[in-house]
């Protein structure tokens, strides 16, 4: 779970559930913009970053490892470049906020399933809203969510 550099702590402690232990993960306000550069580039380096933002060693360092954390930049292999691994259409759909609906039916998916899909896509500020289902009427299923939506994946 990554949480933006400026998420208020007390909001934190109550949206996490009491019985977990409680961590703050620290992301780089650069994070997001040094992704797309060293993508684009396809090149990672701590130096790199460093000319581009006018940064330290040791931030730029805290970035690359970030990136490696996350899967976008391969791990080091001596002192040149780190291997880029994602596209930018990869880092887009990445960045993607994504609601998911899991249910198992016994009957038709019905307009339920999709409500409280989109309801959930709204109230967690999600970027797509997916049902997936299992259901022993598969294809009347399919067919309501095709008819509606049109997309099906």
């Amino acid at each position: 779970m990554v949480y933006e550099e400026n998420t208020d702590v007390e909001q934190l402690k109550e949206t996490e559930p009491k019985n977990e232990k409680r961590r703050t993960i620290y992301v780089d306000e650069y994070f997001i913009e040094a992704a797309r550069f060293v993508i684009e580039s396809d090149r990672a380096s701590s130096g790199q970053l460093m000319r581009r933002y006018s940064i330290g060693y040791n931030r730029a360092g805290r970035i690359i490892d970030q990136l490696c954390k996350e899967g976008i930049v391969g791990k080091a292999k001596g002192t040149g470049p780190r291997e880029v691994l994602f596209t930018l259409t990869q880092f887009e759909h990445y960045l993607k906020n994504v609601n998911v609906q899991c249910k198992h039916y016994s009957s038709n998916v019905g307009n339920h399933a999709v409500q409280e899909a989109f309801s959930g896509k709204s109230i967690y500020n999600a970027d797509v809203a997916v049902v997936m289902f299992y259901s022993n009427n598969v294809k009347n299923s399919i067919e309501f969510v095709y008819n509606k939506f049109q997309k099906l994946y």
